[in-house]
């Protein structure tokens, strides 16, 4: 569970509790799990004295929600010292973050690099699979709604060019060519 922590600190995440855009950073977790953490919840209006209570008991109350695993630390989402726990299952991860790749091991960088830089051949196989199955864009449901969908890839002709000649200037003001 430390290993996924440690992967998963200074992700950005949206909650789902509450209507927001925002995107928050994940500080850390919470030592304790979520049955577990009180806090002091001061009133806003200052009518009532502050009292102490529990995270499942404040978003009960607050937002209206039941939490199902309470046996889980919080996710973190202070800023500084001040601590804002969230329980995970309010959590979604933002798309489209890097990984870093300290975090991958040789064999697991290695999968993902295959992965990633699949052959131009096997990505044309992967695609055509996908649309000649049946259930793709040119499978039976497509049909009955009267769409056609062709089977063969467009075919263009290109050409590589060079990578073009790079100039800098040096230290001393020379021209180099790299």
């Amino acid at each position: 569970m430390r290993e996924v922590m440690h992967v998963l600190k200074g992700l950005k995440v949206y909650v789902t509790h509450r209507q927001t855009n925002q995107k928050y950073t994940i500080a850390g977790f919470s030592d304790q799990n979520t049955r577990y953490i009180t806090f002091t919840l001061k009133d806003r209006e200052g009518e009532n004295p502050p009292r102490e209570i529990s995270l499942i008991e404040y978003f009960r109350e607050r937002y209206n929600r039941e939490l199902r695993d309470q046996d889980m630390p919080c996710v973190d989402l202070g800023k500084g010292n001040r601590k804002n726990y969230v329980p995970m299952e309010f959590c979604v991860l933002v798309e489209g973050q890097r990984y870093p790749k300290e975090h991958l091991c040789r064999d697991q960088a290695l999968s993902l690099k295959h992965i990633s830089l699949a052959r131009p051949r096997d990505r044309m196989d992967t695609i055509c699979g996908m649309v000649r199955s049946e259930d793709g864009p040119y499978g039976d449901v497509a049909r009955k709604f009267g769409i056609e969908v062709e089977k063969d890839m467009t075919s263009l002709s290109g050409r590589v060019m060079e990578p073009p000649v790079l100039k800098v200037r040096s230290s001393t003001g020379n021209v180099e060519v790299l």
